[in-house]
């Protein structure tokens, strides 16, 4: 069986159709963190597209998406604890040095964003499977106010009709 795991952080300003709240221009987020995201959007709300929050393509937010993933296959031995450590220690490594966390806190302060790590898993079947989130990972979370999400799936990316067209979720 083989398991796909994404791990990813997200910037997002706040939903804003009524155009009252002050957004984030992705570029300067990409220059100052010197990481390259899957995807990124500036808020445009005159651009007739999608509506729906906490998806990428909404127009009324403006978003920074960074994204690792990789494939357990555990008929090769590959352990999940294993592969999803390594997954969430890139990612400390690459966002969270003690300037970047500065930066992302000013970016949370300064246009009322929020920042999540998504932790998403597809593909493991009907059983319970145990998230072992490191405590450095969660202190850095802790330290830039950032929340966790966990979302685990029993069945294929490709079952899932909301992620098929998704970049995000695209290997």
């Amino acid at each position: 069986m083989t398991t796909k795991i994404i791990v990813s952080f997200h910037i997002e300003s706040t939903f804003d159709p009524d155009l009252i709240f002050k957004h984030f221009n992705p570029n300067t987020i990409t220059k100052n963190l010197k990481v390259i995201p899957i995807y990124y959007q500036k808020y445009d709300p005159d651009f007739s597209g999608n509506i729906i929050t906490k998806i990428p393509s909404n127009n009324y937010t403006a978003s920074w998406i960074y994204r690792i993933a990789d494939i357990v296959n555990e008929e090769e031995d590959e352990c999940f604890d294993f592969v999803l450590k390594r997954l969430l220690t890139e990612t400390i490594s690459s966002l969270f040095t003690v300037e970047k966390k500065k930066f992302i806190r000013k970016i949370m302060n300064d246009y009322d964003a929020c920042c999540y790590l998504r932790i998403s898993c597809f593909d493991l079947g009907d059983y319970i499977t145990r998230i072992n989130i490191p405590k450095e990972v969660m202190r850095n979370l802790a330290e830039t106010n950032a929340e966790v999400e966990v979302c685990s799936h029993s069945k294929n990316i490709d079952h899932y009709k909301a992620y098929k067209e998704q970049k995000l979720y695209q290997f």
